[in-house]
């Protein structure tokens, strides 16, 4: 495993340890109303979590107090976990894995990731003898350009890596030509396309079947929170048939949410329609995740663990079940 990766592992096995004991159990409720859920989203406010933030709204209409926070890049949102400062977290598989939680449920049931180049670029190979905008260290944006690069055949030694953050500072540094080439994602990749900034490969096109972002919080909390838990799952699911149902409804939150252009915001609509990025299953099941799982793995990205360890269907398979969803 990666040495920047291995320095991760001790430092959220040590956050954990030292903030356990720290961590109410607390008592298991019959009913979600009065309850509160503390969320982080792993990104600045972003048009591709929409139906995340409708997520949120549906709980709401539940009787949830809900808290959000936006924690753009790297295992910030995972670190909020640990650190008690939230329940729930939208985080990738590595920073799952890592530090010991489980997955639930799929913020970003599939992977948006684009690579975008400067507009002399044509081809993913372009980048040799260049400068990519490298995420936060730890960031899945990391091993997709590890494993797409490698893909293509290009050295590591070939191009050169320059961190700069988040996606929405990776997507700045491209627009003001401090590097190259970045990995961007849904409002930030439409800005990059609209820019005239041409779009080199998708992870989606490269590895399909991989999802993205992963509802995720303790163990502990899980256990001690069933019926917030398939709160979730449901409202996850409800919030995707809105996304189908009602595109008015999500381009009007997308707008008042994020920072993006209406325009921008109906190409954007229009991709994760084509893409069918929200199921209106949920798409989890331990088959989907094994997908995820594998490729991580095989890029040295997560150890190779039984995926029980990490995540479970219990909560959406009883959400689907509350749904009449076979």
């Amino acid at each position: 495993m990666h040495s920047g990766r291995r320095a991760l592992i001790v430092t959220l096995v040590l956050i954990i340890s030292l903030t356990s004991v720290f961590t109410a159990v607390g008592c298991k409720k019959e009913t979600v109303v009065g309850t509160t859920l503390r969320v982080a989203f792993s990104a600045a406010p972003d048009a591709i979590d929409v139906v995340g933030y409708k997520t949120m709204e549906i709980l709401k209409g539940e009787g949830v107090t809900v808290d959000v926070m936006f924690l753009d890049g790297g295992q910030k949102a995972v670190m909020a976990i640990l650190a008690n400062q939230v329940d729930v977290a939208a985080a990738a598989i590595d920073g799952v894995v890592l530090a010991q939680m489980m997955t639930f449920a799929l913020s970003r049931p599939r992977n948006l990731y684009a690579m975008v180049g400067s507009k002399d670029m044509t081809k993913v190979e372009d980048i040799r003898g260049r400068v990519i905008g490298a995420p936060d260290p730890g960031s899945v944006a990391t091993s997709f350009e590890d494993a797409i690069f490698a893909k293509y055949g290009i050295a590591k030694e070939s191009y050169s890596r320059l961190q700069i953050g988040g996606a929405g500072a990776r997507t700045q540094a491209l627009l003001a030509g401090r590097v190259d080439a970045v990995f961007v994602y849904g409002g930030k990749h439409v800005t990059l396309k609209k820019a005239g900034y041409p779009t080199l490969t998708t992870v989606n096109a490269e590895f399909p079947g991989m999802h993205d972002d992963m509802w995720s919080s303790t163990k502990t909390w899980l256990e001690n929170n069933e019926l917030l838990a398939v709160a979730i799952c449901r409202a996850q699911i409800q919030a995707a048939r809105w996304f189908h149902e009602k595109p008015d409804e999500w381009l009007a939150m997308a707008l008042e949410r994020a920072e993006i252009e209406e325009a921008d915001a109906r190409e954007l609509y229009a991709l994760l329609l084509e893409m069918d990025m929200y199921p209106v299953d949920g798409l989890m099941t331990m088959e989907t995740l094994r997908t995820t799982a594998d490729f991580f793995v095989a890029t040295d990205t997560i150890p190779d663990v039984p995926i029980e360890q990490w995540a479970t269907v219990k909560y959406m398979d009883k959400a689907r079940e509350e749904l009449g969803i076979k």
